[in-house]
C-alpha cells in the first residue's frame, strides 16, 4: 500500500494500492504524533479498526510488513478516557453533558421522584389552550380565504366579509 495524501487538518491519511481507489482513514493520537516520518508516495502497511462507522489507523509501518520500523498506537477501545454509563453507551471525558442519558422508563421514574413529572400524553391540553388553538386556526382560515378573494374584497365590504367568514368557520369547526 502507498500513502497518497495527508489531510489539511492532519487527522486523516489517504492510503491504498491505487490513488483512485485509496481510502481515507482517521489516525489515532499516537499515529498522528509520528506521521512526520512519512511522506506522500511512501510504501506503508497499516492496521485499522472500524469504530462508530469510521476507519481508524492503529498501526502504521514504513515499507512492507516485513520491515522492522513500526509505529503502533493503542487501540481506541483501550483508552482510559472512555466510560460506560448505565445505558450502555460510551462517551469521552470532557463532554458537555452534566449527566448521562437515561432510558425512558428510568427518566420518567426520576422525574416522578423529583416531582417534575406532569404525566399523560403531551397531546392533552387544557380547555383554555384548546379554545385558543381553535380561535387561532379559525382566524388563519379567515385570512387565507380573504387572500383568495382578491378582487371581490373592497374597502367597503372587507369588515362585513370578515365577520361572515369568521362566523361560518366557527359554525363549521365548532
Amino acid at each position: 500500500m502507498k500513502l497518497f495524501a495527508k489531510s489539511k487538518n492532519g487527522k486523516m491519511l489517504k492510503v491504498g494500492d491505487v490513488s483512485e481507489t485509496a481510502s481515507w482513514y482517521f489516525m489515532t493520537d499516537a499515529v498522528m504524533q509520528t506521521i512526520d516520518k512519512f511522506n506522500n508516495g511512501d510504501d506503508v502497511t497499516i492496521e485499522s479498526i472500524k469504530e462508530n462507522g469510521s476507519d481508524f489507523i492503529t498501526s502504521l509501518i514504513a515499507g512492507t510488513a516485513t520491515q522492522a520500523e513500526s509505529i503502533i498506537a493503542p487501540s481506541l477501545q483501550d483508552t482510559p478516557a472512555e466510560q460506560t454509563v448505565s445505558t450502555g453507551s460510551t462517551y469521552k471525558e470532557g463532554n458537555s453533558f452534566k449527566e448521562p442519558f437515561l432510558p425512558k422508563d428510568e427518566w420518567i421514574a426520576k422525574m416522578k421522584k423529583e416531582g417534575k413529572w406532569k404525566g399523560g400524553s403531551s397531546m392533552e391540553k387544557s380547555p383554555e389552550v384548546q379554545n385558543s388553538i381553535k380561535r387561532q386556526a379559525i382566524g388563519h382560515m379567515t385570512s387565507r380565504t380573504l387572500i383568495g378573494m382578491q378582487g371581490i374584497v373592497t374597502p367597503d365590504n372587507v369588515i362585513e366579509l370578515i365577520d361572515k367568514l369568521y362566523a361560518k368557520y366557527v359554525e363549521i369547526v365548532g
